[in-house]
């Protein structure tokens, strides 16, 4: 298993301004897709999605730990559904931090 992590935090707006502040880590199928990562196009647009995505989620389906599954399920079917990846896919998502405030 290949791991890569992208740290950001974005404005979420959804009634009240919040923010959330993030490293999302990706488990990946096989080296083959790290390096495709590596090219500087294909890893920005998948950061780009990641964050987007993470973007169009209500805040209250991302306060308790439980619904952070569901957050990690979405991202990674967005990922391999988003024809970015040729070699292979995302297999899991880790959140290394994930802070709302």
């Amino acid at each position: 298993m290949q791991a890569l992590a992208y740290g950001h935090s974005i404005r979420l707006y959804q009634r009240a301004v919040r923010y959330l502040n993030t490293i999302v880590t990706l488990e990946l199928e096989n080296e083959d897709v790290l390096l495709e990562l590596s090219d500087k196009l294909v890893g920005t647009r998948v950061y780009d999605l990641v964050f987007r995505t993470l973007g169009t989620i209500p805040v209250g389906k991302m306060d308790e730990s439980d619904e952070r599954l569901a957050v990690k399920e979405i991202l990674k079917k967005a990922i391999n559904e988003s024809g970015l990846l040729i070699t292979g896919e995302v297999t899991g998502i880790l959140f290394e931090r994930f802070i709302l405030h």
